[in-house]
């Protein structure tokens, strides 16, 4: 999703939270229940990848929770683009100049604050949400199946290699290898990373969480991320993406 269609769910959603804020009855449909703990997770679309992510929140009051998250996203290169075989139609699509793959760990530390409470049970309850915390990135080596002689060398063997900008070029990839190749070979880049979102909770089920989280998420590196290898690729060593949280979840408190 490109970071336009991004923006324009995000203004979606804003304007939502106004209209909810202002509509909202105060009147409750039936009595309410703190829960003192909720666990929720689901997929994560940001405008250059996707990824998954868990969270635990403890309710500190009836309107505020702090909350433990793991989240784990596929950062791709706005450079990349995907390339296919022309000769061989069986051949698995790649990125062309594209030498890591990179994904990030999040573990975060955060707060969640209710700024309009669920009155009906068909409601929405709205939050907003942030976090910070370590940002683990990982790139993992690209390998290719290579024909050496080029596509069209007669008695062509195809061989599994690790992607050389100095030795690869259009006519001698066959196709993207497994992806299990190169996890063996993980370079590591610590850095830091913060999030700011609102989450709409629309659940019907008291104890259930279905909900939609739109926000901005920040990483920082020390360095460079080398996931492009052609000159002129622009490598990041900051990333500013916006995001759209998908979850399901379960409310409950702890019993002794």
């Amino acid at each position: 999703m490109t970071k336009t269609a991004f923006s324009i769910v995000l203004s979606i959603l804003l304007a939502a939270a106004a209209t909810i804020v202002r509509g909202q009855e105060t009147l409750y449909e039936e009595t309410m229940v703190v829960y003192k703990q909720q666990y929720y997770g689901g997929l994560n679309l940001h405008t250059n990848g996707w990824g998954a992510n868990f969270a635990l929140l403890k309710n500190q009051t009836a309107h505020r929770g702090r909350v433990l998250q793991l989240e784990i996203v596929g950062m791709n290169s706005h450079k990349q683009i995907k390339s296919f075989n022309p000769v061989y139609e069986d051949a698995r699509g790649y990125h062309y100049g594209k030498q890591y793959s990179f994904f990030i760990v999040r573990p975060s530390w955060g707060m969640k604050n209710v700024m309009t409470d669920k009155y009906r049970r068909n409601g929405v309850e709205l939050s907003y949400t942030w976090s910070v915390g370590p940002s683990l990135g990982f790139a993992k080596p690209v390998y290719l199946e290579i024909m050496e002689g080029g596509w069209f060398a007669p008695g062509q063997s195809i061989t599994v290699q690790r992607y050389d900008v100095d030795r690869h070029f259009h006519e001698h990839i066959y196709g993207r290898a497994s992806a299990l190749e190169g996890w063996g070979e993980l370079r590591l880049f610590p850095g830091l990373h913060g999030k700011f979102g609102f989450m709409f909770e629309y659940a019907t089920n008291k104890t259930g969480i279905k909900a939609l989280e739109a926000g901005v998420a920040f990483d920082g590196y020390g360095q460079v991320i080398p996931i492009m290898a052609l000159e002129g690729s622009e490598n990041r060593q900051f990333f500013l993406n916006f995001y759209l949280n998908i979850l399901f979840g379960k409310k409950y408190n702890v019993t002794k």
